[in-house]
């Protein structure tokens, strides 16, 4: 399989799951082969790191890609900004005490 096939394969198997989640945003993590995956990733709000005073609470828990992806979707929505709604990385940082988890959004 080329990698053309293998973004084309992707891309069509996370449209599927955002139509069938009703999620805005386009999940570009394309290497993550199992959305319902634990994610590894634990902290305690989110931000697109640009908006600090934007945030939402995660809950104290492992959480999955596609958690991650619809907490970023709802992130999105409360930010309004319209042309940057792929998911690309997410990254947990330390900052006041606070674990965050910084997500980034490209166009």
């Amino acid at each position: 399989m080329t990698e053309e096939q293998f973004f084309e394969i992707q891309f069509e198997k996370f449209a599927k799951i955002a139509d069938d989640n009703n999620l805005t945003t386009t999940f570009s993590m394309y290497e993550i082969a199992d959305i319902n995956e634990n994610s590894g990733l634990l902290a305690d709000i989110m931000t697109d790191g640009y908006h600090n005073n934007i945030t939402l609470n995660l809950p104290n828990r492992k959480l999955t890609w596609l958690d991650l992806w619809k907490y970023a979707d709802k992130l999105y929505e409360l930010i309004g900004d319209n042309d940057h709604l792929f998911i690309e990385t997410f990254e947990v940082k330390d900052i006041d005490g606070k674990r965050e988890l910084q997500v980034f959004f490209g166009s």
